[in-house]
């Protein structure tokens, strides 16, 4: 359910690290890493939200 705030990649689950602290970070939504971004055709971008914060 990590996904569903966010704290972690919709589609291969990575945790997102946060950037200024040694913690994980939650974005309040659901995001996909910025690899499994990469990795998706534009169509397949729809409905989702880039990540703001790399994986740990």
């Amino acid at each position: 359910m990590d996904y569903l705030d966010g704290s972690c990649c919709e589609i291969c689950g990575c945790y997102f690290q946060h950037p200024d602290k040694d913690e994980l970070f939650t974005h309040g939504y659901p995001a996909v890493c910025w690899d499994c971004w990469d990795e998706m055709s534009k169509k397949e971008r729809k409905g989702h939200t880039r990540a703001i914060t790399r994986t740990i």
